[in-house]
């Protein structure tokens, strides 16, 4: 008997749909940076909430205890040739992808878009940068800003990692964008507003046995601590943190990440005398990255862009008060003045000012905090995973012909 399509899209509306999700990641622990943390989070959520979740990665190496997630996590080996890697990724996709209900891709977006012509699967993209502008910023020696990238004509290279990328977004059933600004952006490549949906970041809660209730007042020592986090490229900024470091020298700073910039950033730490002062210490985990969140006087992020960033939430739940650029979506998230302070890009006389304004005001460090805490309310990580979860059924369902 044929169901009635009224009724069919009844069920689907009252019976929790129970999903296979295959999510596709280009990095993961112990790699650092949003999507390493976002995926563990997410997929443990989606696991908790009774779906199927297996995890496909690269990976520096191969011998990791994975054991400790509560889903499976497919580990491909980043090293070796790029050949061998992207048809090792198409591979495992299609042959894990099959038995999927839907492939929720975080990264590695072309091999996924390639594997998913045989698979034929409903598929689901989060956005969080323009990986075209991050790799032109990088290896294309081009110094634009994101918004000139978008509309500008490049040497041949770059015009053709702008149509791949535009390519694989456009082959998404939907999008998620972390926010408003992002969506923006992904509807200049001529993505469908109506397929985009906007799902702000989220702080999962604090690893066990990290208390940051104390709060920056309670840290101050010889020294006071200054700490960011992201990627060693060139538009975060970490040069400029280092001059403003120099001239202010009752201050430390560690700088956690790795990337293509870090010789550049120890030449320049060497040169202005500041290796008893500035660390490097690498890419670290969720948990050796709050552990230094918690003991900072100070977060700043001084990028020059910036889709909406996740560690500023994360900073806001180590009770750390944090300055910012108000670049991209970081002004959706920190009010000047309220739960940070927002200084122009580029600006190292600004950011100095910034600097030494909270470090020296112990009641603004204390409100800068209350205030992130407030913050840390309305961007739920309860409510992020329910609005997730509902984009990812109500694709399934649309893909079995139960959407509207």
């Amino acid at each position: 008997m044929v169901m009635n399509f009224r009724f069919k899209k009844y069920l689907s509306c009252t019976i929790k749909l129970v999903m296979n999700i295959l999510m596709i990641t280009g990095i993961f622990p112990p790699d650092a940076g949003g999507p390493a943390s976002y995926v563990p989070a997410i997929a443990q959520a989606l696991k908790e909430r009774g779906h199927f979740v297996t995890v496909i990665t690269l990976s520096d190496r191969m011998n990791h205890s994975d054991d400790g997630y509560a889903f499976p996590v497919i580990r491909i080996l980043r090293g070796r040739s790029r050949y061998l890697r992207v048809s090792e990724t198409i591979f495992k996709i299609i042959r894990l992808g099959r038995s999927a209900d839907l492939l929720f891709v975080h990264g590695l977006a072309f091999e996924a878009v390639l594997a998913n012509t045989v698979t034929g699967k409903p598929l689901v993209q989060k956005i969080v940068g323009d990986l075209a502008w991050e790799r032109a910023r990088t290896f294309g020696g081009i110094s634009d800003d994101l918004e000139t990238f978008q509309n500008k004509t490049y040497g041949k290279k770059i015009e053709i990692v702008k149509a791949l990328r535009k390519f694989w977004v456009k082959k998404s059933n939907r999008v998620i964008t972390p926010s408003r600004y992002l969506k923006s952006i992904v509807s200049g490549w001529g993505i469908d507003p109506g397929k985009t949906t906007v799902i702000y970041n989220a702080v999962a809660p604090p690893p066990a046995g990290r208390n940051p209730e104390t709060g920056a007042a309670g840290r101050a020592g010889s020294l006071r601590k200054i700490v960011s986090v992201g990627r060693l490229v060139p538009w975060k900024g970490f040069d400029g943190l280092i001059r403003v470091l120099a001239e202010l020298p009752n201050t430390r700073l560690t700088i956690i990440g790795d990337g293509p910039e870090k010789g550049r950033l120890e030449k320049l730490i060497a040169e202005k005398g500041l290796k008893d002062r500035v660390f490097l210490p690498g890419r670290l985990s969720r948990e050796q990255v709050f552990s230094h969140l918690v003991t900072a006087d100070l977060f700043v992020l001084n990028s020059s862009y910036e889709g909406l960033p996740h560690i500023v939430l994360e900073a806001m739940a180590a009770a750390v008060p944090v300055i910012a650029t108000n670049v991209g979506g970081t002004g959706e998230l920190v009010i000047d003045g309220e739960n940070g302070l927002l200084v122009r890009p580029g600006d190292d006389a600004g950011l100095k000012k910034a600097v030494c304004r909270v470090l020296e005001n112990g009641v603004l460090q204390e409100e800068l905090v209350r205030n992130g805490k407030k913050t840390l309310l309305k961007f739920s990580w309860e409510d992020l995973v329910k609005k997730t979860e509902a984009v990812l059924a109500e694709v399934i369902s649309e893909s079995r012909g139960y959407g509207a």
